[in-house]
């Protein structure tokens, strides 16, 4: 078992790209539709303060700590990219989100 989650992490770093070195660099990530786009996606699935959602592919956390922030719900984000998940981390703590292992 430690062998085979070894060789899945090789081969999830081996998935790096600069692109996404940049992004996490500068702090932000877009995905298609931006902020409109989310705010139809949290309408349609009618997201509140009792709701548990998961975003994957989080990138810096943006969208992750907006959808917090803005309806009250707990939001957990993954991504590939240590560096994403490092960033995403420091903007939750910015935000006063707790930020669970």
């Amino acid at each position: 078992m430690e062998n085979r989650k070894r060789s899945s992490r090789d081969e999830i770093s081996g998935l790096q790209n600069p692109y996404f070195d940049l992004q996490a660099e500068m702090g932000f990530t877009k995905h298609f539709g931006g902020l409109r786009a989310t705010k139809e996606l949290v309408e349609l699935c009618h997201i509140d303060k009792d709701t548990y959602v998961l975003d994957v592919g989080c990138g810096v956390g943006m969208t992750t700590c907006y959808i917090a922030e803005h309806y009250g719900c707990r939001v957990v984000g993954v991504d590939l990219s240590e560096r994403m998940i490092n960033r995403a981390n420091e903007k939750a703590k910015g935000g006063g989100y707790r930020r669970q292992s």
